[in-house]
């Protein structure tokens, strides 16, 4: 899955200044977790991951992330099981996980989705609705 190479941050001095959320990148696809790090970093603190077992591993370590996107469709442990898995070590990050999908979803993954408040979003990322969401999600942010 490719993101949009016309995605550019704007220059640092015209974002506004405020907090640097922590922000959790679970994706199987490594370009996908660098293109978000190296996008995002001017405002937010990024961790790349691309297995939903490194990232469980990390947040049990340093659970101290403001948003945690996590890909849908990856091998061993899918984006549903990793929901599964941070309900029963960390439910109080249920609400921090936004789910990333870049491909026909089967019927199970739509029931999981309308069963979850969980937002998902699809890729290729558009940067503005992005950085919005995650300006939504961290406190103190613009």
């Amino acid at each position: 899955m490719e993101l949009r190479t016309d995605m550019k941050p704007e220059p640092a001095a015209s974002r506004p200044r405020s907090r640097r959320g922590r922000l959790l990148i679970v994706d199987d696809e490594p370009h996908i977790g660098n293109t978000l790090r190296l996008l995002l970093h001017p405002d937010h603190e990024v961790v790349s991951v691309t297995s939903a077992r490194e990232a469980l591993v990390r947040i049990e370590s340093e659970a101290a992330f403001d948003v945690i996107f996590c890909d849908l469709m990856m091998p061993f442990v899918s984006g549903t099981d990793f929901y599964k898995a941070l309900e029963a070590t960390a439910p109080h990050l249920l609400d921090r996980l936004v789910f990333m999908t870049g491909g026909v979803l089967s019927p199970k993954i739509n029931a999981f989705l309308d069963s979850v408040s969980n937002t998902c979003i699809e890729k290729p990322f558009d940067l503005a609705a992005l950085l919005a969401l995650i300006n939504e999600r961290v406190p103190g942010t613009a």
